[in-house]
């Protein structure tokens, strides 16, 4: 049973209808009863997807120690903060989302805990309340809040988590006030005064006929239920009864109470679930509705021992239409197991951003002195120190080792003394105060270099980087999958490739990290996590093939691939230097190759990786040099991915973007990193990248859309037309395919023609001369393309495997010689 924000029905939505149809910023949950694993296997990720940022959740006491048995709770401190609350001599049992949008809120105030049941398993009764038509019940929500903090009887183990809701609901409650008709919805709590005692008072001196009354649990005398009937004259009582027929309503109790009883049971879908609603109904000329936690007990409504919450609601006329007629019910006692408030301990701890678990012991009990704390995951103790406790249970402790990133569950803090022991989550600042994208990063990197990854946590690396250039692929398709590496080629010569060697996960970085991803600096200690982590994804597995990944012009650096662990780098946050891009780009050069990488993903990875590392050259370092040589080893890489044809408009921007760049004189990269690089150069790389002649007016169209960008005016100095016109004289070169194609066609006409000297080798002009020589009948050379040879030709006389040099060969020169038997290879592939 659940009600939007209309009078209150059976069957409607659950909250998680409300919760998925966000956008959210931040949600509030209160509750008695909660199952983690409900929450995030359910609740959270539809948060995550609405966009919600921060997630906080109040629980009873019972309720936050029965979660500790949910070991496996891997969310619970570091995507959401778990806070317990203490009622001295009750029960904290309001059921309450709040959930904040950009200029709306929805207030839901329902019977159902933060479970299973409580979403849809049980009967429950949901009221959807929103600003602009219910802003006195969001005023009436900031009192109830206020309260909540000044309590004496109350124990918020951090009750600074409610004031960013505070100053929500109050603001909303302004603004709308003068601008919503007036809505008869009231919210009730039972922190100052008796939900009945409110009740009595606002309904006092009306004509009630009837009164509706569900609920799962009473009290065995049925006073609270006969002093409410008695003090406001109501002749009838209509009693709401479980679809099974069984009921705790007193009914022995009341056979002598001067008024009539009928028993109803309300329409909903599959009757048999739980009946777990609260639904009072006072009806008369008009109506009202009572919905919310309290039961008809004495507890819950006549006394402030609860902290209860409802919601009154006067209607023009009963809900006849939500009920239907029973029989009497059975009768059965409810059974409450009784709570020793005096024994019931608990912990809240936070972990700061210096490494400091602060907290405190909450319970009755004399708390001061030497405790034993112990730190779990999952039943593991991390560490253990003795620690003081003050006179109010507060303590801190500062850490001696740092958290490992590969923990996948939610951190315990255990505390024991002689018979005492207490356990509670901890709440991990650094995760808690990152926007969402970088939490699910860090979560990402933490199991990917734990050996533990999900299927879409490279999906997640993705999207970082998508987050940090600021622009969005189009199209993206389905997440990467991280199958196992396929055993690799064997090498050229016969010869063994390497064994791979497990890779060396690096530990203990990620609060560093985290730490810096909340200041100014984190984007740096981000990218250097994430080469960190593609170093080490695939130790031992460069590019895979030989000739078709070859570059355009062979790379060296001089760099040796050492090992590279973030944690031996103490200042992430104080990294802007030119070596941090490097490290980011090196894993990502080789990941573009790893074989089973789809062109799509290919083609999406090079499109952010490019705007990520020119943004962090231009804008963050101002080095233009190294992002011109970044430029030139960004289109190797395009080179070696291959892009299926339907991908690469993808790059395609980007591609003739920064040939156009390259192309203009005296602004080549340098030579000392990448060597020589002319027009011709650019011609041929061209013609490769679209597998066939440049269509070069389509080419300056897209490098004209490329240089629209701030980034990639700052790559030319603004000279945006001179790079355009450089381009353009790319066209007037002649390629060595275009050479030897003329050249072979003339020798097989007869025609004579010369090649030229500059752009052919001596011994590359001797081998050509034996084609469709006039003394053989042969053609005189194996016509082969680059990307598919493996083998030589000359089958006849030879099988000797291609190798690497001579494939690097046929892609830049097009032509080769077998060194076995000397046969020609000529490529005439684009």
């Amino acid at each position: 049973m659940a009600s939007p924000p209309n009078p209150p029905g059976p069957n409607g939505p659950s909250p998680l209808h409300f919760i998925e149809n966000g956008p959210w910023k931040e949600a509030l949950f209160t509750t008695y009863a909660l199952s983690l694993t409900y929450f995030e296997s359910y609740v959270l990720p539809r948060l995550r997807k609405a966009g919600c940022e921060k997630v906080t959740l109040l629980v009873d006491i019972q309720g936050y120690r029965a979660s500790m048995m949910e070991l496996r709770a891997r969310h619970v401190g570091k995507d959401y903060a778990l806070i317990p609350v203490r009622v001295k001599d009750g029960i904290f049992h309001p059921k309450i989302t709040y959930l904040r949008g950009e200029d709306q809120d929805l207030l839901m105030v329902g019977s159902g805990n933060l479970t299973f049941g409580g979403h849809g398993g049980n009967v429950e009764v949901l009221e959807v309340l929103s600003a602009g038509e219910q802003p006195g019940a969001f005023a009436d929500f900031a009192d109830f809040l206020e309260n909540l903090c000044t309590r004496p009887h109350l124990q918020i183990a951090d009750d600074s988590a409610l004031l960013p809701f505070i100053q929500r609901a109050r603001a909303l409650s302004q603004q709308f006030h003068d601008q919503a008709p007036p809505q008869p919805v009231e919210l009730l709590h039972s922190l100052d005064t008796a939900i009945t005692e409110q009740l009595i008072e606002r309904a006092a001196g009306r004509r009630w006929h009837s009164l509706l009354l569900l609920s799962p649990f009473h009290s065995r005398d049925g006073q609270s239920l006969g002093h409410l009937l008695k003090t406001l004259s109501i002749p009838r009582l209509t009693v709401g009864v479980p679809g099974n027929g069984v009921c705790s309503f007193p009914l022995e109790q009341t056979r002598d109470w001067p008024v009539e009883i009928d028993w109803v049971t309300p329409k909903v879908e599959h009757n048999q679930r739980r009946l777990h609603a609260k639904w009072l109904e006072l009806r008369g000329a008009g109506s009202w509705t009572l919905t919310g936690s309290v039961n008809a007990t004495r507890t819950s409504m006549d006394s402030t021992d609860n902290v209860e919450v409802a919601v009154l609601r006067k209607l023009d006329s009963a809900t006849d239409e939500c009920w239907e007629p029973v029989e009497a019910p059975r009768y059965e006692a409810d059974a409450f197991e009784r709570q020793d408030q005096e024994a019931t301990l608990c912990v809240y701890a936070r972990l700061n951003e210096e490494q400091q678990l602060e907290g405190r012991l909450i319970g009755q009990q004399a708390l001061a002195g030497e405790w034993l704390a112990i730190l779990e995951c999952a039943e593991e103790v991390l560490e253990t120190a003795p620690l003081q406790l003050t006179a109010q249970g507060g303590f801190v402790w500062p850490l001696q080792r740092p958290l490992d990133s590969r923990l996948d569950e939610g951190l315990q803090l255990r505390l024991e003394r002689a018979t005492q022991s207490a356990r509670g989550w901890v709440c991990i600042d650094a995760y808690l105060s990152m926007p969402l994208p970088i939490r699910s990063l860090c979560g990402a990197l933490g199991r990917l270099l734990g050996g533990n990854q999900a299927q879409g946590d490279l999906q997640i690396l993705l999207n970082c980087l998508v987050l940090h250039a600021q622009q969005l692929p189009e199209e993206p398709d389905a997440p990467l999958r991280t199958e196992p590496a396929t055993t690799p080629v064997n090498p050229p010569g016969g010869t063994e490739p390497p064994a791979l060697q497990p890779p060396q996960r690096p530990r203990h970085w990620l609060p560093s990290v985290a730490k810096a991803a909340t200041g100014r600096d984190g984007s740096w200690a981000l990218l250097q996590a994430i080469a960190g982590l593609l170093h080490h994804a695939n130790p031992g597995q460069g590019p895979v093939g030989h000739g078709d990944a070859a570059p355009i012009i062979e790379l060296d650096d001089g760099r040796e691939d050492g090992d590279f662990d973030p944690a031996s780098d103490h200042n992430l946050e104080s990294l802007p230097s030119p070596n941090l891009i490097n490290e980011f780009n090196q894993p990502l050069q080789s990941l573009v190759n790893l074989k089973g990488l789809s062109s799509r993903k290919k083609a999406q990875l090079l499109y952010v990786w490019c705007h990520v590392a020119l943004d962090f050259y231009l804008r963050r370092l101002h080095l233009p040099a190294n992002a011109r040589d970044f430029a030139q080893r960004w289109l190797n890489c395009v080179d070696h991915a291959q892009l299926a044809a339907e991908d690469r408009p993808l790059v395609d921007e980007a591609v003739y973007g920064l040939a156009a760049t390259l192309a203009l004189p005296g602004r080549l990269a340098s030579r000392t990193t990448l060597g020589t690089l002319d027009a011709t150069t650019l011609h041929e790389y061209l013609e490769r990248y679209g597998q066939g002649p440049v269509d070069f007016v389509q080419a300056r169209h897209l490098a004209q859309r490329w240089f629209n960008q701030e980034p990639a005016q700052r790559l030319v100095d603004h000279g945006v037309a001179e790079a355009l016109e450089a381009l353009d004289a790319v066209q007037h070169t002649s390629t060595l395919r275009a050479l030897l194609s003329s050249y072979i066609e003339d020798r097989q006409q007869a025609r004579q023609q010369r090649l030229p000297a500059d752009r052919f080798t001596a011994q590359e002009i001797t081998a050509l001369q034996h084609i469709h020589s006039p003394n053989s009948s042969r053609p005189g050379y194996y016509r082969v393309n680059h990307r598919t040879i493996r083998s030589c030709p000359n089958t006849r006389q030879c099988y000797a495997p291609v190798e690497r040099e001579a494939l690097a060969r046929l892609k830049q020169r097009r032509i080769n010689q077998c060194q076995y038997c000397q046969a020609l290879m000529v490529s005439l592939e684009p």
